[in-house]
Order: C-alpha cells, then sequence, then structure tokens
C-alpha cells in the first residue's frame, strides 16, 4: 500500500514538473524529416503563429534563408540525427520576418531501445530584449569608442600641429638669436669706431693746443696760424660731443639688444617646455586611442559571448 502511495506520488510530481514546463517554456518537437510534430503556445505565441497551424510544417520557416542555405544549417541537422545535441543562442524568424532571439536546446529522441532516433525536441526561452539591450549597449560602446578614438586622433594631430609650429618658431628664434649676435658683432665694433674717433678728437685737441701756444709765441707772424688753430680746436670738440653721443645712443642700442636676446632666450625656453607638454599630452591621447581599441574589442567579445 505504502509502495503504491509513493508511486502515485512520484508519477504526480513528474505530471507537475512536465506542467510547469510547459507552461514557462517554449517546446517543440520535429521528426526526422524535420517537420513539426508537436509544439506548445509558448513557443507558437514566441514566433507569432497559433500552434494549430504549424503541425507538418518544415523546420526551415522558422529560420531565415541565409542559415537555410548555408552548410551550418544542414551540419545541425546532421548532428542531431546523429545524436549530437545542439546549445546556443540562436536567431529566429517569426512570422512577421522579424529577428527573435533564443536561448535554445535541440536533443534528440530516440526509440525504446535507445539505438535509433526518431525525432528531435526544442526547448527554448526568448532572450529578444535581452538581445537587443545587449545591443544596444554593445552599440553604444563601439560609438562611444568609435568617438574616443575619433577625439585622440584629432588631438593627435593638433599635438602634431602645435609641434610643428612650436619648431618653426624655435627656427625663427635661432635665427633671430643668430642675427642679433651678428649686430652685437657689429655694435660692439662701431663702438672701437667711436672710442678710435674720440682717441683722434682728443690727440687733435691736444695738438691745438699745442699749435695755439707755438702761434702765441711767433707773434704777428704766427697769428694766422693761431686762428686755425682755434678752428682746429674747436672741430675736435665738436667730434668728440659728437662721437660721445654716438656711444651713448650704441650703448643704449646695446642694452635694448641684451634685453632682446635674453627675451628671446627665455621664450625659446619656454617654447621646448611647451613641446614637452605637448609631447606628454600627445603620449597621452595616444594611450586613449589605445584604450578605445581594447574597449571595441571588449565590446565585441562581449557580444559574442553573450
Amino acid at each position: 500500500m505504502m509502495e503504491s502511495m509513493t508511486i502515485e506520488k512520484s508519477g504526480l510530481h513528474e505530471e507537475l514538473i512536465v506542467t510547469a514546463l510547459e507552461q514557462n517554456i517554449a517546446i517543440i518537437r520535429f521528426d526526422t524529416n524535420k517537420r513539426v510534430t508537436y509544439v506548445n503556445d509558448n513557443f507558437a505565441n514566441v514566433l507569432g503563429y497559433h500552434k494549430e497551424e504549424l503541425y507538418g510544417k518544415e523546420h526551415k520557416i522558422f529560420c531565415f534563408p541565409e542559415f537555410v542555405n548555408s552548410p551550418a544549417y544542414d551540419e545541425l541537422w546532421s548532428n542531431l540525427l546523429k545524436g549530437v545535441k545542439f546549445q546556443d543562442k540562436i536567431v529566429r524568424r517569426n512570422v512577421h520576418a522579424e529577428e527573435v532571439w533564443l536561448e535554445a536546446t535541440y536533443f534528440p529522441i530516440y526509440d525504446e531501445n535507445h539505438i535509433n532516433v526518431v525525432g528531435v525536441a526544442k526547448v527554448a526561452t526568448d532572450i529578444t530584449e535581452r538581445q537587443k539591450n545587449i545591443e544596444k549597449v554593445t552599440a553604444d560602446l563601439s560609438e562611444m569608442s568609435s568617438k574616443l578614438t575619433g577625439s585622440s586622433k584629432e588631438g593627435i594631430q593638433k599635438g602634431h600641429d602645435l609641434l610643428g609650429e612650436s619648431k618653426e618658431m624655435i627656427n625663427l628664434s635661432n635665427v633671430s638669436t643668430d642675427n642679433l649676435s651678428e649686430l652685437q658683432k657689429k655694435n660692439k665694433s662701431i663702438q672701437n669706431i667711436v672710442e678710435t674717433i674720440q682717441d683722434i678728437a682728443s690727440n687733435t685737441n691736444l695738438l691745438a693746443i699745442n699749435a695755439s701756444i707755438e702761434a702765441a709765441h711767433a707773434g704777428d707772424y704766427g697769428r694766422g696760424f693761431g686762428v686755425i688753430a682755434q678752428e682746429v680746436k674747436n672741430l675736435s670738440q665738436k667730434v668728440s660731443e659728437s662721437a660721445y653721443i654716438i656711444g651713448e645712443d650704441i650703448s643704449a642700442i646695446t642694452n635694448n639688444i641684451d634685453l632682446v636676446v635674453n627675451g628671446n632666450t627665455q621664450l625659446k625656453e619656454r617654447i621646448l617646455m611647451s613641446e614637452e607638454q605637448i609631447e606628454g599630452t600627445i603620449g597621452e591621447f595616444n594611450q586613449i586611442d589605445f584604450e578605445s581599441k581594447k574597449l571595441q574589442e571588449q565590446a565585441e567579445k562581449l557580444e559574442n559571448i553573450i
């Protein structure tokens, strides 16, 4: 009596499991000719059919032509009829020719002796919404990666452009420095000439004084010579004064040249520092470009895995 009750309870338990599966999972069976022999409401509803209209239909009506006409389709059924089960995420075609994504398991059904395959069953769950969300996430990741790549490449290009302009400024600065150095040399030469003129003027003035003294000693005979000596003295004084003024101007020019040289040197140093910063920024953009490519690869892997 107890054994009978145990069997009854066991049978009831199995019946409840089968009922629960029927209510929650899409189920369909095919014969060895790939035609529908059984289908539950869940499967029919997922693909937009009434289950009564599916009996006797071929499996290929649920697939897109590119899959049906591919070697993968023949391989799928060849393996199933050999007793090899198949489990994966698959895309199928509903009654409106729209994509439906399923997490599906195909498994062969054997005869009573478990020797020959007499049919194929498939259980599946609808993951279309999840797949669309995944596709959106991966598409967003890809778009983000593309934008990062574009921005990084633009940043790298601008950085190289800035480096090019910076190097051009360095070249102009070098030319300017060379010209200023040459100007400093010429300025020094002019200073030497002015000093020479001042020395000549000083010596001329001294000679004029001596000449005036000698003319005074000569009395009336030296009077004319004394006048000339006085004019020479006046001229030498004017030359000396002019040379002094020129010397002052040259000194001012020299100071200005020194200021320009110093400013030019500081500018060059800042440009070189800017170059280092730009090169650092280019390096960061290169890293962003590298990371964005890795992001793209991970997005593709995520889509393939999920």
